[in-house]
C-alpha cells in the first residue's frame, strides 16, 4: 500500500536511486483523467436518453388514460340509451 502510495505521488525516489515512476504515473493519471471525461460524457448522452424516454413513456400514459376515460364514458353513455329502450 505504501510502495503504491508513493508510485502514485512520485515519492518513490526520493532517496536517489534513479528509479523513479512519476513521469509514468503522470501519464496514467492523464489517460484516466481523459478515460474519465469520455466516460462522463457518455453517461450524461445516456442520462439524456433515459430522461427522454421517461417523459415519452409518461405521455403515452396520458393519453392511454384519456382513451381510457373516453371509453368508460361511451359504456356509461351505452348502458344508459339501454336502459331507455
Amino acid at each position: 500500500m505504501w510502495s503504491k502510495f508513493k508510485e502514485i505521488f512520485g515519492l518513490d525516489d526520493l532517496w536517489g536511486d534513479g528509479r523513479s515512476k512519476s513521469s509514468n504515473n503522470l501519464i496514467t493519471i492523464r489517460n484516466l483523467q481523459a478515460e474519465n471525461r469520455q466516460l462522463k460524457a457518455i453517461i450524461k448522452q445516456q442520462n439524456d436518453l433515459l430522461q427522454e424516454l421517461s417523459e415519452e413513456n409518461m405521455e403515452l400514459g396520458r393519453s392511454r388514460r384519456q382513451y381510457a376515460d373516453t371509453v368508460a364514458m361511451q359504456q356509461r353513455l351505452l348502458n344508459v340509451y339501454q336502459d331507455m329502450v
